[in-house]
């Protein structure tokens, strides 16, 4: 895989913020990545950009980015990327932390190349289990029906606390899907009787937590869909306690855990994400032992 040119630059992502995009041109053509990120953000993550801010990482980008023209780059398995690896981190102990969205949209843009080089597409090129003789399956489409946390923002009105209330279908085809959960979405919109989207374009509501999730299991039962949580827990946790702003009520860490095994019973829920503040290992542990249903945990 022979680099002719490579471009990093800015662009705007689906919450107008700036993320990075790279270019890269080789032989079989022209491929182009880009980072995501999210709203709500662990204490031990990698930092998604320089400490100085996005801006000093598109300058480390291009001046590294200039290092590779010219270079060939033999990319046949995931392994492989280590050489890439490899130049970045000897760049980075030189010059500066790129950040991790950075190292992804640069992985990502050569992965693509890569896929491109052997005639595969990108799946093939990461996937394990061929060489196993295994036959991979399509994700499910996990579908962001209704919208609270830091996802919302409802000036003169309250909101859900939990971050994204999900529908999980359970199809045989990721098109049929990606259809139900659509049709589903749509129905959010009647019952809720709203028109107003958030960043990550799921319905806004000044309902409370268990009023969406009444309308969830409706919802649910009439296109045969599963519930989900994102309930982003850290993000209304401080010094110990839960602050739920939109019925004004305060949890310890024991009424959180008992809240949300109630959630689950009553709603059904199959799948929970960040139910407990993310440094809390006791508090997941002891939810888990509460609930006892491996599904709920992906």
């Amino acid at each position: 895989m022979f680099i002719k040119e490579v471009k990093p630059n800015l662009i705007r992502n689906s919450r107008k913020e700036r993320t990075i995009q790279i270019e890269l041109t080789t032989y079989e053509g022209k491929f182009i990545s880009s980072a995501p990120s999210g709203k709500s953000i662990g204490k031990s993550e990698v930092a998604s950009y320089n400490h100085e801010g996005i801006a000093k990482s598109l300058i480390l980008l291009k001046a590294f980015c200039k290092s590779l023209l010219g270079k060939n780059f033999f990319i046949k398995k995931i392994d492989d990327l280590n050489k890439l690896e490899e130049l970045i981190y000897r760049f980075e102990n030189k010059h500066g932390r790129f950040g991790g969205n950075v190292i992804y949209t640069l992985e990502s843009v050569f992965l693509k190349a890569a896929a491109a080089d052997k005639k595969i597409q990108v799946w093939q090129l990461i996937n394990n289990d061929i060489n196993k003789g295994l036959k991979p399956k399509i994700p499910i489409p996990v579908g962001n029906c209704i919208g609270g946390g830091l996802h919302s923002k409802l000036i003169k009105s309250k909101k859900p606390d939990f971050q994204e209330f999900l529908l999980i279908p359970n199809e045989k085809t990721f098109s049929k899907a990606i259809t139900i959960n659509f049709r589903a979405y749509e129905y959010a919109k009647k019952l809720l009787n709203s028109r107003k989207r958030n960043d990550e374009n799921a319905w806004m509501t000044n309902k409370t937590n268990e009023e969406v999730l009444k309308i969830l299991k409706d919802i649910s039962k009439k296109y045969k869909l599963k519930i989900g949580l994102d309930v982003a827990a850290s993000t209304f946790y401080k010094k110990g306690y839960y602050y739920y702003k939109n019925k004004e009520l305060i949890r310890d860490k024991i009424d959180q855990s008992d809240y949300m095994k109630r959630l689950v019973k009553e709603y059904g829920i199959f799948y929970i994400e960040d139910a407990m503040q993310e440094e809390d290992f006791s508090g997941f542990k002891e939810m888990k032992q509460l609930v006892l249903i491996k599904k709920l945990w992906l």
